[in-house]
């Protein structure tokens, strides 16, 4: 008789991963749905300018800890949450904030969260980062950005980040979509811990507008440019984009 063979420990541990995954995302969506929905008055606008399929770039302001709670949850169907969540779209959240503990590390991991560092990094770093990146849209991905690359203090929306445009510039995105949401800021106020969004409370009013696809292929394909001077072109276009969205 025949012994059966045992099934490789990557392969088992991919699977059960998928598995933890599958119903993390379904966990974490639903929570969404009590804070924004229930809890809070969420209004969302623009959703007929998401376009089907990968390699979206989403780019949003940051107000919390918790937007992408919201923003993620939003840019998809209540059907993806369950039967398509290859759409849901990878984070890059920063590293110290969400991976510094083993166990919070391996849950963001599992809901598609690509650490970034912020601050001062090697140029090596700078460029693994970006490829990093730019590889989750190559690979037929979505990715949500927070372009301000940290959280506003006063409500007004602060500079792009030139890390950015680099990621445009090595992914080509088949849509860049700005995103502006206003009001989470009093969800989750600053120097607060995440369980006082889930308390009874006043019930906030809140707003998340989405935008048509911004096009840059005018920009990166100006030979009369320089690299420099397209980076800092999208960077203010994309603010400005976020900006005009009411």
């Amino acid at each position: 008789m025949k012994k059966r063979k045992k099934l490789p420990l990557n392969w088992l541990q991919k699977r059960v991963e998928g598995v933890l995954r599958y119903f993390l995302f379904i966990f974490m969506f639903v929570l969404s749905d009590y804070i924004y929905k229930f809890k809070n008055k969420l209004i969302v606008k623009g959703k007929e300018n998401i376009p089907k399929g990968g390699n979206i770039l989403f780019l949003c302001n940051h107000e919390t800890l918790a937007d992408s709670l919201c923003v993620n949850r939003n840019i998809i169907r209540t059907w993806d949450v369950f039967f398509n969540q290859r759409v849901i779209a990878y984070n890059a959240p920063d590293r110290k904030n969400f991976f510094s503990h083993p166990i919070k590390g391996k849950i963001v991991q599992l809901l598609k969260c690509v650490p970034v560092d912020r601050g001062q990094i090697g140029p090596e770093k700078l460029e693994e980062q970006f490829d990093r990146l730019a590889n989750v849209l190559i690979g037929g991905n979505n990715l949500l950005t927070f372009f301000e690359g940290t959280r506003s203090k006063d409500g007004n929306i602060g500079e792009c980040k030139k890390g950015v445009p680099e990621v445009i510039f090595r992914a080509r995105p088949n849509s860049i979509i700005p995103i502006r949401i206003k009001g989470l800021n009093n969800v989750l106020p600053r120097d607060t811990k995440y369980y006082t969004m889930l308390l009874p409370g006043k019930r906030h009013k809140c707003q998340m507008i989405i935008g048509k696809p911004i096009d840059f292929s005018y920009i990166i394909n100006d030979n009369n440019l320089s690299k420099k001077e397209k980076n800092d072109e999208i960077r203010k276009i994309i603010r400005q984009k976020v900006e005009e969205l009411n």
